[in-house]
């Protein structure tokens, strides 16, 4: 089949554009890396669409999840996945939400229009967009509007508002405010509150619609710390975008020091230990979980990294959640308690060929569970890069055991500076699945490009749903 799109950019002002997109097409975007989700959360994975991700800092909403990378050099190194819980901040708009349904299905974006830039003294953010009703669903309508605005020299303050209507006939709302401010040179305090309102069909859970955060932190050469608080109440409901639970209250604090032997102009450039802890309570007020991260971090002079890491949790189950679907492996309700620990080791990115490695396990609820992943990424020369991992995920349950197997491997060829060839596999041993993208890119003329997209997904246990595309697309600027 074929089909034609337009995308259109207006500058209103040196400092305003507006964007219109009519029949946007995604063929040329990535595919998805596979995931091991053995968490009792969803998984969330990242936006790759060029068209979303233009712009999306003008969208973000609250302080964001900027604690991670305090307190570790990777967030989500626990062998358990309980990374999970901890970022458990809603996301007021998650663009996926967008021309995707929950399976990953495509859905045709017909409409979509987008103000972004600089007016009224501050950042403002509006997006509108109207999907087409596909085989995966009914289309929805989605509106965001985003304002920010600069008070107090450094500080500012902000209020979002977002909406989807399905054509389904269910809708939902959300509108918050959020701060940021800037006590000292090293102190900031920040805090977010969000209300979600009437929803159509009403929402199964009845009571508090609303979500807040509010935290202070210190950061400076030796020094980091970090303190909040925050709920989602548990009828708390957002269909534009992403909420990892409801019903829960979060208290959070972090505490890094920073060691420099020798100023820094030694073997060992910095030496780094943080210490985490989480706690939440359900919406009763009852206990929830507890996790604490325990985290030791060395930088060598040449940028290579050796973290070391503990992360005992206690956790109330109220009802079971499935880890390996294949092997019928379940966690039943009840209380927990165990600790998984892991040791990370990764050379400099700025050699020619970069390794890494990371090797964790231990306790998992009433079960064991080890985790190791491999990996290396390089360039060959100026035409040619790619990497390559491998993550094996072995799990022992008292109804058994299953092991995954992933691997995942890019290639990137760049013929000349107009023609390029990126290309990825995947492999899952769980389901058996291999995927494939292959995508070619052709620069015809400046901000002008022809894509030829190749994509096949099939499972060696079943043949006959294998599913292959192959997709091709013309873009041309036209200025006037």
């Amino acid at each position: 089949s074929a089909a034609v799109g337009l995308d259109l950019r207006y500058g209103l002002r040196p400092t305003l554009n507006a964007d219109l997109t009519l029949n946007t097409d995604f063929s040329q975007v990535e595919a998805d890396v596979q995931q091991i989700g053995a968490s009792r959360f969803s998984v969330r994975f990242p936006e790759k669409r060029e068209v979303f991700l233009e712009n999306s800092g003008v969208f973000q909403f609250g302080p964001g999840n900027d604690r991670s990378n305090q307190i570790s050099l990777k967030p989500g190194t626990s062998a358990g996945g309980r990374d999970s819980g901890v970022e458990g901040d809603p996301i007021l708009f998650f663009s996926r939400r967008i021309g995707l349904a929950e399976n990953g299905a495509p859905i045709p974006i017909g409409l979509g229009l987008r103000l972004t830039g600089r007016a009224l003294g501050g950042r403002v953010g509006a997006l509108y967009v109207r999907e087409r009703d596909s085989a995966a669903q009914l289309r929805s309508d989605f509106l965001v509007l985003r304002g920010r605005r600069e008070i107090l020299h450094g500080s500012d303050v902000g209020f979002m508002s977002v909406g989807r209507n399905r054509a389904a006939g269910a809708d939902s709302s959300v509108g918050g405010v959020d701060l940021n401010l800037r006590l000292r040179p090293n102190v900031r305090a920040y805090g977010y509150a969000a209300t979600a309102f009437a929803d159509r069909p009403l929402s199964s859970s009845t009571g508090d619609r609303s979500t807040l955060r509010a935290g202070i932190a210190w950061s400076d050469p030796r020094w980091v710390a970090d303190g909040s608080w925050g709920k989602v109440g548990p009828a708390f409901r957002n269909d534009a975008g992403f909420t990892p639970r409801t019903g829960v209250a979060r208290a959070q604090a972090l505490l890094g020091r920073r060691f420099r032997p020798s100023g820094g102009t030694g073997f060992v450039r910095e030496i780094y230990p943080a210490f985490g802890l989480t706690s939440l309570k359900n919406a009763t007020g009852a206990f929830d979980s507890r996790y604490l991260e325990e985290r030791l971090l060395v930088t060598l002079r040449d940028g290579a990294t050796l973290e070391l890491g503990a992360n005992p949790n206690e956790e109330q189950l109220d009802a079971r959640f499935v880890v390996n679907e294949p092997n019928g492996l379940f966690v039943g309700p009840g209380r927990y308690e165990f600790t998984d620990r892991f040791i990370a080791f990764a050379t400099s990115r700025s050699h020619r060929l970069a390794l890494e490695a990371r090797l964790g396990g231990g306790g998992y609820y009433d079960g064991t569970r080890r985790l190791l992943t491999l990996g290396a990424s390089g360039r060959v020369n100026q035409h040619l890069s790619g990497s390559l991992s491998f993550t094996r995920d072995r799990m022992e349950m008292p109804k058994g055991e299953a092991v995954t197997d992933t691997l995942v491997l890019r290639v990137n060829y760049g013929f000349s500076t107009r023609l390029f060839l990126n290309a990825l596999l995947q492999y899952n041993s769980s389901s058996r699945r291999w995927d494939t993208n292959v995508r070619a890119n052709f620069i015809h003329r400046p901000l002008s490009d022809i894509f030829l997209v190749f994509t096949d997904s099939r499972a060696t246990n079943a043949p006959a749903q294998r599913n292959r595309t192959v997709a091709f697309k013309i873009t041309r600027l036209v200025s006037f």
